[in-house]
């Protein structure tokens, strides 16, 4: 296997909305599904877009961003996790 860089980009191709999460997580949110420029799907968590369906547009621009996730690992580390925000420009 070769490592290959992903885009840091891409467009929205399905989601769904979660209602019901585990404690301490708080909901709703939008699981995401993303198709990167260059190629790669990604699962991961859309922010800032609004949680109905009339705040995803079929074709959402949106771009990759790095944050803590609060949480830590056995050494006390925090665990950095990607999520995506509407690009500049799209709507949402």
């Amino acid at each position: 296997m070769t490592p290959a860089p992903l885009g840091l980009e891409g467009e929205l191709r399905t989601w769904t909305i979660i209602q019901r999460s585990h404690p301490g997580v708080p909901v709703p949110f939008v699981a995401a599904i993303v198709a990167l420029e260059g190629g790669g799907m990604v699962r991961g968590t859309l922010k800032s877009a609004g949680s109905t369906p009339e705040d995803l547009p079929s074709g959402l621009r949106v771009r990759v961003a790095f944050e803590d996730s609060g949480q830590v690992d056995a050494d006390g580390r925090s665990q950095i996790c990607h999520v995506f925000y509407p690009a500049e420009g799209s709507p949402g």
